[in-house]
């Protein structure tokens, strides 16, 4: 049995929580402090659970990098909730912002040292990159230190017209609507809006298509990923399967040409 459940902070505005109820929404976590101080919805939010009747329980970011500052964190939010009890407790919104800072701040700090680009991708597919079992579980914070948002296609996943449920390499019942619409956007979404990356998004491409990635194929997938705005491909392998060396080496050669041209 599934049980509906929302985050909310001042980002929301003040709901009108009987409405909220109403939807189904059974639980909520409440931001109860930012790094300012007390999140400005918060006492409106946690009277307006009360009176309708969902379940509570409160979370903040945790910018600790010490015991002691984690403490002094920990006791803020004891302070703000003042006595008042909760059915769902405190959460901390902590883990991807270590991934951020612990794994990709230093391994863009050591590329850094030897004069080399940090890029890469973590999993996307269906959805894992919201996902703490199989990902960062925030795909803008693990990409945040990366010199260019990263992606990969290799297994299947995107194929012409089948923006629908379907079956590929990693899935018998794949999300075909994300890798359609939502997919390239995360990436170049994320080079849009962090000016370290000025503009750069690139994807990793095909390798276990295997040998339905012909030229045909392999030009629906280029295009779609160009129009959504990827300007870097990386072909995983970068032959065309059945094709001279040649052929592939200036098929590769034209398509990121084609990207740069597009994304100047």
């Amino acid at each position: 049995m599934s049980v509906k459940g929302i985050d909310v902070s001042a980002y929301q505005g003040k709901p009108d929580w009987a409405k909220v109820k109403k939807s189904g929404v059974e639980f909520a976590i409440l931001r109860i402090l930012s790094s300012k101080g007390k999140d400005t919805s918060f006492e409106h939010n946690y009277g307006g659970c009360g009176a309708a009747g969902i379940r509570m329980g409160v979370y903040r970011f945790s910018y600790a990098l010490t015991a002691s500052q984690a403490q002094k964190e920990a006791k803020e939010v004891i302070e703000a909730l003042a006595g008042r009890k909760l059915e769902l407790g405190v959460w901390l919104d902590l883990v991807s912002r270590l991934v951020r800072e612990t794994f990709n701040g230093v391994m863009q700090k050591w590329c850094r040292e030897h004069g080399l680009w940090y890029i890469g991708h973590n999993l996307e597919d269906e959805n894992t990159h919201c996902s703490l079992a199989t990902g960062p579980a925030h795909f803008f914070r693990m990409q945040a230190h990366q010199d260019a948002a990263g992606i990969d296609l290799i297994g299947g996943q995107l194929m012409p017209g089948k923006d629908f449920p379907q079956a590929w390499y990693g899935n018998t019942d794949g999300d075909g609507e994300f890798y359609h619409y939502g997919i390239a956007k995360l990436a170049s979404s994320a080079a849009h809006i962090d000016p370290g990356k000025k503009g750069r998004s690139f994807c990793e491409v095909f390798a276990v298509y295997g040998a339905i990635a012909g030229s045909r194929l392999r030009k629906y997938v280029y295009d779609h990923l160009m129009v959504n705005g990827i300007n870097e491909m990386i072909p995983a392998p970068p032959f065309i399967p059945g094709a001279e060396e040649a052929c592939s080496l200036r098929e590769n050669l034209y398509v990121n040409r084609m990207c740069h041209l597009l994304h100047r």
